[in-house]
């Protein structure tokens, strides 16, 4: 009986998915499964061992919630996902004055993996860009992620939704970090810095960042 009942909802699971005409995105870190009609945008998504892995989500006709994933570069190894938290909120501390960090969740996951919020506010003369950024550590390999999803306040209740239940599909793999590897990280540095130099003074904050005890 107990059989039978799984294959049922196993079935129902299937038929859900068909109906609601959702459409998987994968790559060598995650999976996610979005509505049909959203549009993908993944090329800065260079790979494992570059310095440069990022990917838009966005729907066209609606602008209620659009997605950047991020995944961090700095193959760091935090004691724990508040340790990889504080380097988000560093960043966010580094932004322009029209930007607070308005909300912290803590103790959440994604993928079954340690995951802090941060709620980020933009204010953008008449209007509030929010930003909710999911940080997610990925204990085993060291590497970061940053799942954000972005609306404009007055979307918040429907956005957060949406966001809810596209977030529940996302499937993270486990992985080696090749940029653990001090020569992969140098040419990964390298190779990056053409594409996109970093600011200088923003490497010595956090070279700063980094070192202290």
């Amino acid at each position: 009986m107990k059989n039978i009942l799984k294959l049922l909802f196993a079935f129902a699971a299937i038929m859900f998915a068909a109906c609601s005409g959702s459409v998987k995105y994968e790559n060598d870190l995650f999976s996610i499964e979005f509505p049909k009609g959203w549009e993908v945008d993944d090329s800065d998504w260079d790979g494992l061992d570059a310095m440069t892995n990022e990917v838009d989500f966005r729907n066209p006709d609606d602008t209620t919630v659009w997605f950047h994933f991020v995944k961090t570069f700095l193959p760091m190894p935090w004691k724990n996902v508040g340790e990889a938290t504080e380097l988000a909120k560093f960043a966010t501390a580094l932004r322009s004055n029209d930007t607070e960090l308005i909300e912290e969740i803590e103790d959440e996951e994604i993928s079954d993996y340690p995951t802090n919020i941060l709620v980020i506010a933009n204010h953008l003369g008449n209007d509030t860009l929010i930003q909710k950024q999911y940080v997610t550590y990925l204990e085993d390999s060291h590497i970061v992620i940053y799942f954000n999803a972005n609306f404009y306040s007055q979307n918040r209740e429907k956005a957060e939704e949406m966001v809810d239940d596209i977030f529940k599909t996302i499937k993270l793999k486990k992985v080696a970090n090749p940029l653990e590897d001090e020569a992969v990280f140098r040419k990964a540095f390298e190779e990056g810095q053409k594409k996109r130099p970093a600011d200088p003074e923003v490497m010595s904050d956090l070279e700063e960042l980094m070192t202290e005890d």
